[in-house]
């Protein structure tokens, strides 16, 4: 295991960590679990020296649409102590950004993990690459899904009233999403004055309606009841998933994902191994 590579935030729940891009350019990306493909910003594709490769890929949104990328090889990215070379990356325009991420130049996915397990330890601040999970965290499988240079993973959850999930891990969505058909099973009435409804039309002119409120109990994921969040404050929309779980959720523990393995590890902050029992 090797030093621990510091993480900030931006727009609020947009994790981000250094890297040096082509061995010299220092830069920040956002670790984003859910986004599937590694990107970089189509304006910075110049600085970089990339040509797309004729390739394209297309991918869907959680409200279903498709989403078309250009291809490129980005000749190197290191991160921390990891240099991986010839990294599949989209190029996107993803238009105005906001000045404080003036210096991010992409999104890095789970595909450049595919070999190298890691913990996003949101109460240190820090990314820890080639690491594991201690032996007293909860752990539980992950659902891999793999589409070209596309990796997505998914997990269970149970929600209050006691019905199973399969939710896409997603740091870079920031409250529990779920799918609008839960929201009489959950005690969510749209009309009420509590419940704020928003319509609107996402970056690629898709027309949506979300309902934003909270629901009572606790949703935990399944197999592993004391990883859990309470009376959390839930976005629902027409999806082509049950649901993502997103930064609100993952950031109270120190989580480890291990493709190979095919697993993700929880650890709450400072919890500490069970006591040796002597005989």
């Amino acid at each position: 295991m090797g030093r621990g590579v510091p993480i900030s935030r931006v727009a609020k729940h947009l994790v981000t960590v250094p890297v040096t891009v082509n061995g010299s350019y220092l830069s920040r990306v956002i670790l984003d679990t859910g986004i599937g493909v590694n990107l970089i910003l189509k304006h910075h594709a110049p600085r970089f020296g990339l040509a797309t490769t004729g390739e394209t890929y297309t991918g869907r949104r959680m409200s279903g649409q498709p989403v078309t990328f250009e291809l490129a090889n980005l000749p190197s990215l290191q991160l921390g102590e990891v240099e991986q070379k010839g990294i599949p990356v989209a190029v996107f325009d993803m238009g105005n950004l906001p000045p404080e991420m003036d210096d991010v130049v992409g999104i890095l996915s789970l595909g450049f993990f595919e070999k190298i397990p890691f913990t996003l330890d949101y109460p240190k601040g820090e990314l820890r690459l080639h690491d594991r999970a201690p032996a007293w965290a909860s752990r539980v499988p992950l659902r891999l899904s793999r589409d070209g240079p596309s990796v997505t993973a998914y997990l269970r959850m149970v929600l209050p009233k006691g019905r199973s999930v399969e939710v896409e891990m997603d740091s870079g969505t920031d409250c529990l999403i779920l799918h609008s058909k839960f929201i009489g099973e959950l005690g969510i009435d749209p009309a009420d004055p509590a419940t704020h409804k928003r319509e609107g039309k996402d970056e690629t002119g898709f027309a949506y309606t979300r309902y934003f409120a909270p629901i009572r109990g606790e949703v935990c994921l399944e197999g592993a009841p004391e990883i859990r969040q309470r009376d959390p404050y839930v976005m629902f929309q027409d999806i082509i998933y049950d649901g993502l779980v997103g930064d609100e959720f993952l950031r109270q523990f120190a989580v480890t994902v291990d493709l190979a393995d095919g697993s993700v590890s929880f650890a709450p902050p400072g919890q500490q191994p069970p006591p040796l029992l002597l005989r």
